[in-house]
C-alpha cells in the first residue's frame, strides 16, 4: 500500500473504522475522514496510532523503512550495529539540555522518529558500502 490512506487500511486490517476508532479514542466519522484522505491529521491522531498499534511513524507518514518500529530486514546487519541506540540516548539529552518544554510524549515521538530515521540512513549506508570492494 502505497499511500498514508493505504497504510492507515493496512493498519485496521480485518477491524471496523468504529472499532479503529475506539481503540485509539477519537470520532468514527474523524477516523473515516482521515482514511479517505479527506483531512489530513494531526501529530495526536498519528502518535496515537502508532503507540496502539506498535506502529513506526516513519512507515505510517512516509511509508519507509519497517512497519514496526525495530524490525529489521532478515540478514540486514543493522541490529548488529551497537552505536544506534547510544545515539538516541545522547539525542534525548540533547533535547534536554536545549530548554525547550517538552512533554514526555512528545519527547519519545521525536526520539523514535529520530531513531526510525537513523535506522534507515544506516541500512542504506550499509548497502551502498557492500557494494565498494575495499583495498586489501
Amino acid at each position: 500500500m502505497g499511500d498514508f490512506q493505504g497504510r492507515l487500511k493496512q493498519i485496521r486490517g480485518k477491524l471496523t473504522q468504529e472499532q479503529i476508532s475506539t481503540k485509539i479514542d477519537i470520532p468514527v466519522v474523524t477516523y473515516g475522514r482521515y482514511e479517505r484522505g479527506e483531512v489530513k491529521p494531526d501529530i495526536e491522531f498519528i502518535e496515537k496510532v502508532c503507540r496502539t498499534f506498535n506502529v513506526s511513524p516513519t512507515w505510517l507518514i512516509l511509508g519507509e523503512g519497517p512497519m514496526r518500529p525495530g524490525e529489521i530486514t532478515p540478514g540486514d546487519p543493522i541490529g548488529t550495529l551497537g552505536y544506534i541506540d547510544p545515539a538516541v540516548e545522547m539525542i534525548e539529552e540533547a533535547i534536554i539540555e536545549t530548554g525547550v518544554q517538552i512533554n514526555d510524549r512528545q519527547k519519545r515521538f521525536l526520539v523514535e522518529v529520530i531513531r526510525d530515521e537513523m535506522l534507515k540512513r544506516t541500512g542504506a549506508m550499509l548497502k551502498a558500502l557492500k557494494g565498494v570492494k575495499m583495498e586489501e
